[in-house]
Protein backbone atom coordinates (compact mmCIF):
# COMPACT_ATOMS: atom_id res chain seq x y z
CA UNK A 1 0.00 0.00 0.00
CA UNK A 2 0.87 3.56 -0.89
CA UNK A 3 0.70 6.74 1.21
CA UNK A 4 -0.60 10.11 -0.85
CA UNK A 5 -0.01 13.20 0.75
CA UNK A 6 -2.27 15.89 -0.95
CA UNK A 7 -1.92 19.53 -1.19
CA UNK A 8 -5.28 21.66 -2.49
CA UNK A 9 -6.45 24.95 -2.48
CA UNK A 10 -10.22 25.15 -1.98
CA UNK A 11 -12.27 27.65 -4.09
CA UNK A 12 -14.61 28.75 -1.82
CA UNK A 13 -16.47 32.06 -1.72
CA UNK A 14 -14.50 33.21 1.28
CA UNK A 15 -11.39 35.73 1.86
CA UNK A 16 -9.66 32.62 4.05
CA UNK A 17 -7.10 30.32 1.26
CA UNK A 18 -7.33 27.11 2.61
CA UNK A 19 -5.66 24.24 2.08
CA UNK A 20 -5.83 20.21 2.38
CA UNK A 21 -3.78 17.76 4.14
CA UNK A 22 -4.74 14.35 3.45
CA UNK A 23 -2.58 10.83 4.24
CA UNK A 24 -4.42 7.27 2.28
CA UNK A 25 -3.63 4.19 2.04
CA UNK A 26 -4.33 2.46 -1.86
CA UNK A 27 -7.06 0.86 -1.72
CA UNK A 28 -7.88 -1.33 -4.77
CA UNK A 29 -11.46 -0.24 -5.21
CA UNK A 30 -12.18 1.91 -8.15
CA UNK A 31 -13.66 4.49 -6.00
CA UNK A 32 -13.76 5.53 -2.51
CA UNK A 33 -15.06 7.78 -0.48
CA UNK A 34 -12.82 10.14 1.88
CA UNK A 35 -12.88 13.23 4.19
CA UNK A 36 -10.31 15.57 3.43
CA UNK A 37 -8.79 17.88 6.81
CA UNK A 38 -9.12 21.52 5.48
CA UNK A 39 -7.07 23.99 7.03
CA UNK A 40 -6.77 27.68 7.31
CA UNK A 41 -3.55 29.31 6.13
CA UNK A 42 -3.07 31.89 8.75
CA UNK A 43 -3.00 35.57 8.07
CA UNK A 44 -2.94 35.15 4.68
CA UNK A 45 -6.28 36.00 3.05
CA UNK A 46 -7.52 37.20 -0.32
CA UNK A 47 -8.20 41.04 -0.13
CA UNK A 48 -11.54 40.31 -0.84
CA UNK A 49 -14.25 37.51 -0.65
CA UNK A 50 -14.24 35.70 -4.30
CA UNK A 51 -16.05 32.62 -5.65
CA UNK A 52 -16.14 30.99 -9.23
CA UNK A 53 -12.22 32.23 -9.85
CA UNK A 54 -8.99 30.46 -11.46
CA UNK A 55 -5.91 29.88 -9.84
CA UNK A 56 -2.89 28.21 -10.99
CA UNK A 57 0.66 27.71 -9.73
CA UNK A 58 4.13 28.85 -11.89
CA UNK A 59 7.40 29.07 -10.81
CA UNK A 60 6.84 28.74 -6.71
CA UNK A 61 3.64 31.25 -7.27
CA UNK A 62 0.28 31.19 -7.12
CA UNK A 63 -2.10 32.91 -9.42
CA UNK A 64 -5.73 33.73 -8.57
CA UNK A 65 -7.82 35.05 -11.53
CA UNK A 66 -11.43 36.50 -11.60
CA UNK A 67 -14.20 34.86 -10.15
CA UNK A 68 -16.92 37.08 -8.62
CA UNK A 69 -17.19 39.07 -5.23
CA UNK A 70 -19.48 38.13 -2.60
CA UNK A 71 -22.26 41.16 -2.63
CA UNK A 72 -25.35 40.86 -1.27
CA UNK A 73 -26.47 43.28 -4.63
CA UNK A 74 -28.78 41.12 -7.03
CA UNK A 75 -26.36 41.77 -9.61
CA UNK A 76 -23.63 39.71 -10.25
CA UNK A 77 -20.63 41.65 -9.99
CA UNK A 78 -17.29 39.91 -11.38
CA UNK A 79 -13.78 40.41 -10.10
CA UNK A 80 -11.39 42.17 -12.90
CA UNK A 81 -8.71 41.58 -10.07
CA UNK A 82 -5.47 38.76 -10.18
CA UNK A 83 -3.91 38.03 -7.18
CA UNK A 84 -0.17 36.83 -6.67
CA UNK A 85 1.88 35.34 -4.01
CA UNK A 86 4.82 33.58 -3.71
CA UNK A 87 4.50 30.33 -1.86
CA UNK A 88 7.14 28.10 -0.51
CA UNK A 89 6.84 24.57 1.03
CA UNK A 90 9.33 23.00 3.59
CA UNK A 91 9.14 19.87 5.79
CA UNK A 92 6.74 18.01 3.48
CA UNK A 93 8.23 14.58 4.98
CA UNK A 94 6.54 15.77 8.26
CA UNK A 95 3.03 15.11 7.46
CA UNK A 96 1.74 17.28 10.70
CA UNK A 97 4.05 20.20 10.55
CA UNK A 98 4.21 21.36 6.92
CA UNK A 99 5.99 25.09 6.93
CA UNK A 100 4.36 27.41 4.57
CA UNK A 101 6.34 30.25 3.84
CA UNK A 102 3.80 32.44 1.22
CA UNK A 103 3.97 36.18 0.66
CA UNK A 104 1.06 38.51 1.13
CA UNK A 105 -1.20 38.71 -2.43
CA UNK A 106 -0.51 41.30 -5.09
CA UNK A 107 -3.14 42.78 -6.58
CA UNK A 108 -3.64 43.81 -10.57
CA UNK A 109 -6.55 44.98 -12.02
CA UNK A 110 -6.78 43.32 -15.08
CA UNK A 111 -9.28 42.10 -17.78
CA UNK A 112 -9.10 40.30 -21.21
CA UNK A 113 -10.87 42.40 -23.71
CA UNK A 114 -13.76 40.19 -24.67
CA UNK A 115 -14.46 40.84 -20.74
CA UNK A 116 -13.70 44.06 -19.52
CA UNK A 117 -16.35 43.58 -16.49
CA UNK A 118 -14.50 39.90 -15.34
CA UNK A 119 -15.37 36.83 -15.66
CA UNK A 120 -16.61 33.39 -13.41
CA UNK A 121 -15.62 29.69 -13.86
CA UNK A 122 -18.57 27.58 -13.05
CA UNK A 123 -17.66 24.34 -12.54
CA UNK A 124 -14.09 22.77 -14.25
CA UNK A 125 -13.67 25.50 -17.09
CA UNK A 126 -10.02 26.20 -16.51
CA UNK A 127 -6.53 23.75 -16.76
CA UNK A 128 -3.34 25.00 -16.44
CA UNK A 129 0.12 23.84 -18.67
CA UNK A 130 3.60 24.60 -18.66
CA UNK A 131 2.74 28.78 -18.31
CA UNK A 132 -0.25 28.79 -19.78
CA UNK A 133 -3.84 28.95 -17.99
CA UNK A 134 -6.61 28.20 -20.06
CA UNK A 135 -10.22 29.26 -19.32
CA UNK A 136 -12.60 27.58 -21.27
CA UNK A 137 -16.05 29.52 -22.01
CA UNK A 138 -16.14 31.44 -18.69
CA UNK A 139 -19.38 33.19 -17.57
CA UNK A 140 -19.46 37.19 -18.25
CA UNK A 141 -21.75 39.90 -16.02
CA UNK A 142 -24.36 39.35 -18.73
CA UNK A 143 -24.42 36.00 -20.73
CA UNK A 144 -23.53 32.61 -19.72
CA UNK A 145 -21.80 31.68 -22.82
CA UNK A 146 -19.68 33.69 -24.79
CA UNK A 147 -18.27 30.64 -26.56
CA UNK A 148 -14.29 32.45 -25.85
CA UNK A 149 -11.02 31.03 -24.58
CA UNK A 150 -8.75 33.02 -22.49
CA UNK A 151 -5.42 32.19 -22.24
CA UNK A 152 -3.73 33.86 -19.18
CA UNK A 153 0.43 33.94 -19.82
CA UNK A 154 1.40 33.05 -15.85
CA UNK A 155 5.41 34.06 -16.40
CA UNK A 156 4.18 37.89 -17.64
CA UNK A 157 1.05 37.62 -15.44
CA UNK A 158 -1.29 39.28 -18.93
CA UNK A 159 -3.78 37.74 -20.48
CA UNK A 160 -2.78 36.44 -24.11
CA UNK A 161 -4.02 39.28 -27.07
CA UNK A 162 -6.93 37.08 -28.64
CA UNK A 163 -5.89 37.93 -32.10
CA UNK A 164 -2.46 35.53 -31.63
CA UNK A 165 -4.67 32.38 -31.31
CA UNK A 166 -7.96 30.59 -32.29
CA UNK A 167 -9.98 32.27 -29.47
CA UNK A 168 -13.70 30.79 -30.63
CA UNK A 169 -14.75 27.04 -29.94
CA UNK A 170 -16.94 25.70 -32.22
CA UNK A 171 -19.33 25.13 -30.10
CA UNK A 172 -19.87 28.35 -28.04
CA UNK A 173 -22.68 26.51 -25.34
CA UNK A 174 -21.80 26.55 -21.55
CA UNK A 175 -21.21 23.84 -19.47
CA UNK A 176 -17.59 22.65 -21.39
CA UNK A 177 -15.32 20.90 -18.85
CA UNK A 178 -11.68 21.59 -19.33
CA UNK A 179 -8.77 19.59 -19.26
CA UNK A 180 -4.92 19.20 -21.02
CA UNK A 181 -2.67 16.16 -21.76
CA UNK A 182 0.42 18.75 -22.32
CA UNK A 183 -0.36 18.73 -25.99
CA UNK A 184 -3.64 19.38 -26.55
CA UNK A 185 -6.78 21.49 -25.06
CA UNK A 186 -9.99 20.03 -24.71
CA UNK A 187 -13.52 20.89 -23.99
CA UNK A 188 -15.72 18.20 -22.69
CA UNK A 189 -19.59 18.22 -23.53
CA UNK A 190 -22.14 21.44 -22.99
CA UNK A 191 -25.60 22.21 -22.17
CA UNK A 192 -27.69 22.51 -24.85
CA UNK A 193 -29.40 26.17 -25.14
CA UNK A 194 -32.84 25.81 -26.96
CA UNK A 195 -32.97 22.06 -25.68
CA UNK A 196 -33.76 20.12 -22.83
CA UNK A 197 -30.68 17.89 -23.61
CA UNK A 198 -26.60 17.97 -23.51
CA UNK A 199 -24.41 17.66 -26.06
CA UNK A 200 -21.44 15.40 -25.92
CA UNK A 201 -19.06 16.48 -28.55
CA UNK A 202 -15.42 16.85 -27.61
CA UNK A 203 -13.34 20.11 -28.89
CA UNK A 204 -9.88 19.99 -29.19
CA UNK A 205 -7.08 22.58 -29.61
CA UNK A 206 -3.61 22.51 -29.87
CA UNK A 207 -1.43 23.90 -27.32
CA UNK A 208 1.88 24.61 -29.96
CA UNK A 209 -0.01 25.81 -32.57
CA UNK A 210 -2.78 27.88 -30.41
CA UNK A 211 -5.38 25.87 -32.33
CA UNK A 212 -7.15 25.77 -34.40
CA UNK A 213 -10.52 24.39 -32.01
CA UNK A 214 -11.55 20.64 -33.45
CA UNK A 215 -14.04 18.04 -33.20
CA UNK A 216 -12.27 15.03 -31.68
CA UNK A 217 -15.00 12.95 -30.86
CA UNK A 218 -18.04 12.51 -28.57
CA UNK A 219 -18.79 11.33 -25.25
CA UNK A 220 -21.46 7.97 -24.54
CA UNK A 221 -23.89 10.31 -23.09
CA UNK A 222 -24.46 14.23 -23.33
CA UNK A 223 -23.61 15.66 -20.20
CA UNK A 224 -22.76 19.48 -18.98
CA UNK A 225 -20.44 20.45 -15.70
CA UNK A 226 -19.06 17.18 -15.43
CA UNK A 227 -15.04 16.77 -13.72
CA UNK A 228 -12.57 15.19 -16.18
CA UNK A 229 -9.14 14.73 -16.16
CA UNK A 230 -6.38 12.99 -17.65
CA UNK A 231 -3.91 10.47 -16.60
CA UNK A 232 -0.14 10.65 -16.04
CA UNK A 233 0.75 8.71 -18.64
CA UNK A 234 -1.86 10.97 -21.17
CA UNK A 235 -2.96 7.75 -22.45
CA UNK A 236 -6.98 8.06 -21.31
CA UNK A 237 -9.32 11.05 -20.17
CA UNK A 238 -11.94 10.54 -17.84
CA UNK A 239 -15.12 12.65 -17.56
CA UNK A 240 -17.09 12.08 -13.93
CA UNK A 241 -20.70 12.98 -13.66
CA UNK A 242 -22.22 15.72 -14.62
CA UNK A 243 -25.91 17.31 -15.67
CA UNK A 244 -27.35 14.89 -18.04
CA UNK A 245 -30.92 17.29 -18.91
CA UNK A 246 -31.99 20.64 -17.58
CA UNK A 247 -35.31 22.73 -17.32
CA UNK A 248 -35.18 24.91 -20.12
CA UNK A 249 -36.06 27.64 -16.99
CA UNK A 250 -33.46 26.52 -14.77
CA UNK A 251 -29.65 26.16 -14.91
CA UNK A 252 -29.53 22.82 -13.45
CA UNK A 253 -30.67 19.27 -14.21
CA UNK A 254 -30.69 15.64 -13.34
CA UNK A 255 -27.03 14.41 -12.18
CA UNK A 256 -25.41 11.68 -13.02
CA UNK A 257 -22.59 9.29 -11.37
CA UNK A 258 -21.18 7.74 -14.39
CA UNK A 259 -18.26 7.46 -15.77
CA UNK A 260 -16.33 7.70 -19.23
CA UNK A 261 -12.72 7.01 -20.30
CA UNK A 262 -11.58 8.67 -23.38
CA UNK A 263 -8.74 7.00 -25.40
CA UNK A 264 -6.08 9.24 -26.66
CA UNK A 265 -3.63 6.40 -27.91
CA UNK A 266 -5.09 6.45 -31.30
CA UNK A 267 -4.52 9.51 -32.23
CA UNK A 268 -7.49 11.33 -30.92
CA UNK A 269 -6.31 14.97 -30.76
CA UNK A 270 -5.76 15.06 -34.11
CA UNK A 271 -7.75 16.51 -36.90
CA UNK A 272 -8.00 13.03 -39.08
CA UNK A 273 -8.69 10.67 -36.13
CA UNK A 274 -11.42 10.43 -33.10
CA UNK A 275 -11.49 10.54 -29.62
CA UNK A 276 -12.88 6.51 -28.66
CA UNK A 277 -15.11 6.51 -24.92
CA UNK A 278 -16.25 4.10 -23.20
CA UNK A 279 -18.28 3.96 -19.92
CA UNK A 280 -16.81 2.27 -17.15
CA UNK A 281 -18.89 -0.30 -16.07
CA UNK A 282 -17.51 -1.48 -12.52
CA UNK A 283 -17.01 1.69 -11.15
CA UNK A 284 -19.29 5.09 -10.34
CA UNK A 285 -19.29 7.40 -8.25
CA UNK A 286 -21.10 7.46 -4.74
CA UNK A 287 -22.76 10.15 -4.64
CA UNK A 288 -23.95 11.28 -8.05
CA UNK A 289 -22.51 15.34 -9.05
CA UNK A 290 -21.97 17.91 -11.19
CA UNK A 291 -19.93 21.41 -10.79
CA UNK A 292 -16.97 19.60 -9.39
CA UNK A 293 -13.18 19.19 -10.00
CA UNK A 294 -10.99 16.82 -10.57
CA UNK A 295 -7.42 16.73 -9.51
CA UNK A 296 -4.92 14.11 -10.72
CA UNK A 297 -2.06 13.40 -8.33
CA UNK A 298 1.28 11.61 -9.19
CA UNK A 299 0.12 8.30 -8.18
CA UNK A 300 -2.18 8.18 -10.31
CA UNK A 301 -4.98 9.30 -8.15
CA UNK A 302 -8.13 11.38 -9.13
CA UNK A 303 -9.63 13.12 -6.26
CA UNK A 304 -12.92 14.54 -7.24
CA UNK A 305 -13.86 17.17 -4.97
CA UNK A 306 -17.29 18.85 -3.79
CA UNK A 307 -19.77 20.08 -6.68
CA UNK A 308 -23.70 19.72 -6.87
CA UNK A 309 -25.57 17.09 -5.92
CA UNK A 310 -29.44 16.51 -6.89
CA UNK A 311 -30.89 20.44 -5.38
CA UNK A 312 -27.73 20.47 -2.89
CA UNK A 313 -24.20 20.72 -2.40
CA UNK A 314 -21.56 17.98 -2.18
CA UNK A 315 -19.33 18.00 0.79
CA UNK A 316 -18.28 14.85 0.19
CA UNK A 317 -14.61 14.10 -1.65
CA UNK A 318 -14.06 10.71 -3.51
CA UNK A 319 -11.18 9.51 -5.22
CA UNK A 320 -10.23 6.69 -7.83
CA UNK A 321 -6.91 5.73 -8.86
CA UNK A 322 -6.23 4.80 -12.20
Amino acid sequence: CRHLLLFLFRSMSLTNVLFAIAIYEHICYPVQSVMIEWRTMDNINLPSPISGHSAAFHNNELHVIGGEENSNSSVRRFSGNTYQSTIGIDNVTNYTDILWDMAPFTITSLTDSRYPLGFKCRGQCYSAHSEYLFVVNPASTFFDELGYLLIYDLQSSSFLDAALFNSTLIHKEAGACATNNGTHLFAIGSKCHDCPMAHSEIQSFEIATFGPWIMAGNLNIGRYFSGCAVDTAHEFIYIFGGYLNHNLSSDEGDVTSSIERCSLTGGGAAADAQIVCQNISDASLNVARAEHHVVTTRNDFMFIIGGRGQQQQQQQQQYIAV
